[in-house]
C-alpha cells in the first residue's frame, strides 16, 4: 500500500505541476 500511496502522489503532484509549467513558459 505505501508504494501504490507514494505512486498516488508523484502522479498527482506531476497532472498539478506540469499545467503550471506550462502557463510559466507561456
Amino acid at each position: 500500500m505505501r508504494i501504490e500511496n507514494n505512486d498516488i502522489v508523484i502522479a498527482l503532484s506531476t497532472l498539478m505541476l506540469h499545467p503550471v509549467t506550462e502557463l510559466e513558459n507561456s
